[in-house]
C-alpha cells in the first residue's frame, strides 16, 4: 500500500515538474515581450509594472 502510494506521488509528481518545465519555457518566450511592453509604457502604469517585474524575476530564480 504504502508502496504504490509513493510511486503515484512520485510519478504526480514528476508529471508536474514536467509541466512546470513547459510552463517556464513559455514564460521564456513570452516574458522579453512583456518587458519591452512594460518598459515602453508609461510608468504611471505601475501595478502592471510591478507585476511584470514579479513574474520575471521569479522566471529568472528557475533552475
Amino acid at each position: 500500500m504504502e508502496f504504490s502510494l509513493y510511486r503515484f506521488l512520485h510519478s504526480s509528481f514528476k508529471i508536474l515538474t514536467d509541466q512546470l518545465q513547459t510552463f517556464g519555457s513559455i514564460l521564456d518566450s513570452v516574458l522579453p515581450q512583456l518587458s519591452d511592453y512594460c518598459n515602453s509604457t508609461d510608468k504611471s502604469n505601475s501595478t502592471l509594472s510591478l507585476i511584470f517585474a514579479g513574474v520575471n524575476s521569479a522566471a529568472q530564480c528557475r533552475p
